[in-house]
């Protein structure tokens, strides 16, 4: 039995094109790659698979997660490795389905040992700007906003260098999905707000915090509720500027996910 992956930059239409796939072969089974998808509540935002759908084909690896908890890569590849083997001992294939890079990274490539979380050095790191802490890491491909990933990056470099404790061979049939579609997008996002993500955002708010909660199309709604406007632009009226905002930020991590997978291609071996 088989394991393969079917990955692609968010909107892309993977999750339909592996539903479709496993409704013509009952031999599949869904694993979930969806980083967000882990967490139970967060529904509508992240096109989770509805009951009907997962009534349709088994899917695993999804809701292990309270809002306010960490669901790390660890945590997701043990899921994984045991859903796999469940599915394996009933003859059937997996199918890995998601766009989250890190952990499809860890999945193939293996997963590196680094450090544990340091609250003291996170406490001392809080005064200082984001500015600040990302001046002190050098070369880097983080983003110079991303104050999560800054911070962990320094957290690591202060136990220096790290390697993978866990290799896998990495010849695992993978298929990459892509349309860059703005329409796509618009109609998707336009999809989610009528489905409830409003009220999906509000039962959800003693998680607003939360990291989880600051993910594309989440974060937009709670600042859309709260009254948060952009600085730099104007909006349209009413929900339509939530729509705007939505595929704007949708928009961009396609951008980040695509040229990952640009170079994964590149490099894979198929």
């Amino acid at each position: 039995m088989t394991t393969s992956i079917i990955t692609g930059p968010t909107a892309s239409g993977k999750s339909a094109f592996a539903l479709e796939k496993c409704t013509q072969d009952s031999t599949f089974e869904i694993i979930n790659a969806d980083s967000l998808q882990q967490y139970r509540g967060l529904d509508i935002g992240t096109a989770k698979p509805s009951r009907e759908e997962q009534a349709r084909v088994p899917h695993h690896v999804l809701d292990t997660h309270n809002p306010d908890q960490q669901a790390t890569v660890q945590d997701w590849l043990l899921a994984v490795q045991k859903a796999e083997s469940a599915i394996h001992a009933r003859g059937h294939h997996a199918l890995i389905v998601g766009g989250s890079i890190f952990y499809l990274k860890a999945y193939l490539f293996g997963l590196w040992d680094a450090p544990p979380t340091d609250p003291d050095f996170r406490a001392a790191c809080a005064p200082q700007s984001t500015e600040e802490l990302f001046a002190k890491l050098g070369p880097t491909t983080i983003h110079p906003h991303d104050r999560y990933r800054i911070i962990r990056a320094l957290e690591i470099m202060r136990h220096g260098p790290i390697i993978p404790h866990i290799k896998k061979d990495s010849r695992v049939p993978l298929l990459i999905l892509d349309c860059q579609d703005t329409a796509r997008i618009q109609e998707r996002t336009r999809s989610m707000l009528d489905k409830g993500l409003i009220e999906e955002v509000l039962k959800l708010k003693p998680y607003w915090q939360s990291r989880p909660l600051q993910s594309v199309g989440y974060k937009e709604t709670i600042n859309y509720l709260q009254g948060i406007k952009p600085v730099s632009r104007s909006l349209a009226p009413g929900t339509q500027g939530l729509i705007d905002e939505i595929v704007l930020a949708t928009r961009q991590l396609a951008k980040k996910q695509r040229t990952f997978l640009k170079n994964l291609a590149a490099t894979y071996p198929f």
